[in-house]
């Protein structure tokens, strides 16, 4: 298991009516790879009855694994120790979620070392991007870093319009929102827009969210459309009715 570091709550808005962006600060974040903006990162979500003592003891133990959930690096401040961290606000009966919508300035959670970014460079200089809410954040931290003449497309799929999010991508990067008020029953319009989307064959390629739509996509590059692995990135970040280490299971049936 990666080294774990403690971090504290410096930030805490809601850049939507559905998810919240909480900024963690920590003298480890200040040896981050420069290049960890749009990196997945594991946190570790303390009980409620932990204090700061407790939950340092916590981090050892192998309990910890219970705790521990996938995010993406938003935003990186090498200067001050910080990240940003966007959470899918959906309610509380998750303890990531819960403990985002509690969360106070001063508060406490573990983090790992991050990854890398998963957006794969395009030597065509164009993208196709998909995603739900919860693979929005890698998606735009990845889309932020391309060059200026880079083109392509993003569908989007969100909550409620309301939800629409700035994203300072190239000019020729086109963002299609999809208002899906449930995801938990399906992304049939997500994976749809796809299937009609005009391809080039030479796009990198970027789909993340529910494992059913995710399935679906992997199916569609691969197999229908005869992409070659190194032009995609496809991965399930959630599955509906499982937990994260649930999910995890079932993924690697597949990757």
């Amino acid at each position: 298991m990666k080294h774990l570091n403690i971090a504290l709550v410096t930030g805490h808005n809601y850049i939507s009516p559905n998810m919240i962006r909480i900024t963690l600060q920590s003298e480890a974040i200040k040896s981050f790879p420069a290049n960890a903006t749009g990196g997945h990162i594991k946190l570790i979500i303390p009980q409620p009855e932990h204090n700061s003592r407790e939950f340092q003891k916590f981090l050892r133990s192998f309990g910890v694994r219970k705790r521990m959930r996938t995010y993406t690096v938003r935003h990186l401040n090498l200067q001050s120790g910080e990240i940003d961290i966007d959470f899918v606000a959906h309610g509380d009966d998750g303890p990531a979620s819960a403990w985002a919508l509690s969360a106070k300035l001063g508060d406490f959670i573990g983090l790992s070392s991050p990854g890398s970014p998963k957006l794969k460079p395009s030597q065509s200089g164009r993208y196709l991007v998909a995603v739900d809410m919860t693979a929005f954040p890698a998606a735009a931290a990845g889309l932020e870093g391309l060059s200026s003449d880079s083109t392509g497309d993003v569908y989007a799929e969100i909550l409620s319009e309301k939800d629409i999010q700035p994203v300072n991508a190239p000019d020729g990067i086109k963002l299609h929102w999809i208002i899906n008020s449930a995801p938990h029953a399906g992304s049939a319009a997500l994976t749809s827009a796809i299937r009609n989307h005009s391809l080039t064959g030479d796009e990198s390629v970027f789909v993340a969210g529910e494992y059913e739509a995710v399935g679906d996509l992997r199916t569609y590059f691969r197999k229908e459309q005869g992409y070659a692995k190194d032009q995609l990135y496809i991965s399930s970040y959630w599955k509906r009715g499982l937990i994260e280490s649930e999910h995890k299971r079932v993924k690697t049936l597949v990757a």
